[in-house]
């Protein structure tokens, strides 16, 4: 499953992904399921799982790996089941990432996404 999501992913043109936000969103929203999946089934993500996401989140990826590997993230979940993820950032302070809309309130993310928006007036 997860060869035949990596070919998938390979096909989207990385250039149309990031300048149209939906199919970048689609995208990385099917490459984030099959991770949970492979991690279960595995117990831990497989080389061609770690491929697709580099080819998905390129430079992101390996800090936010690093956060993972430091223990830094955890999942807070409230008693009616929603749930966010609380990072401590390498200053110690902790930030908080939404899962229901895509948005962390740490200084790395706004500065990435003021890029991006740079880079798609400029397309």
């Amino acid at each position: 499953m997860a060869e035949s999501l990596n070919k998938r992913i390979i096909h989207v043109d990385s250039d149309f992904a990031l300048r149209k936000g939906y199919v970048y969103d689609e995208v990385s929203s099917q490459l984030l399921k099959e991770v949970e999946t492979v991690y279960k089934e595995k117990g831990k993500l497989t080389d061609e799982v770690l491929s697709a996401l580099q080819c998905v989140f390129q430079d992101s990826l390996l800090p936010a790996l690093d956060l993972v590997d430091k223990r830094s993230v955890s999942r807070v979940t409230c008693p009616a089941g929603r749930s966010l993820y609380q990072v401590v950032g390498s200053s110690g302070t902790p930030y908080t990432c939404f899962t229901s809309s895509v948005y962390c309130s740490c200084p790395a993310y706004r500065y990435s996404v003021l890029l991006k928006e740079e880079h798609m007036m400029d397309g």
